[in-house]
């Protein structure tokens, strides 16, 4: 199991590499796990949205909406 704060490190350190489409590159990553059938990588990915999500002031899902439609972030909304 991954650490909270590991979480949180993945997530700030992808705000800094991509910035706004840091949600997106983490959405990507979920699906690539998904597809893979690995459900742990999955819901580790989808942790790391809802951290840049809570880092990230000016965070929006309009891209993940476009990658794919069953993101739990964005239906939580």
């Amino acid at each position: 199991m991954v650490e909270e704060i590991d979480i949180y490190r993945a997530a700030n350190l992808l705000i800094k590499q991509h910035g706004e489409e840091a949600a997106l590159f983490a959405a990507m990553q979920a699906d690539e796990f998904l597809k893979k059938g690995d459900l742990d990588g999955k819901v580790m990915w989808l942790a790391v949205i809802s951290a840049i999500e809570e880092l990230s002031p000016t965070f929006g899902h309009s891209s993940c909406r476009i990658h794919w439609e069953s993101c739990d972030p964005c239906l939580s909304r």
